[in-house]
């Protein structure tokens, strides 16, 4: 099946992909994020292993 074809025959295709794509890009900048931040704790030492 060639779903480029598909894709421009029904728009919710492509509505869908690209609200799937925005919600993957969100969770991927949330762990960059948080990842960071996480890093910058444990070279500063605030955080201690348990």
């Amino acid at each position: 099946m060639n779903l480029i074809g598909y894709d421009r025959k029904h728009d919710w295709v492509r509505n869908v992909n690209i609200a799937l794509n925005v919600v993957v890009m969100g969770l991927f900048s949330w762990q960059a994020v948080t990842g960071v931040q996480i890093v910058q704790q444990i070279l500063k030492g605030e955080i201690h292993e348990v």
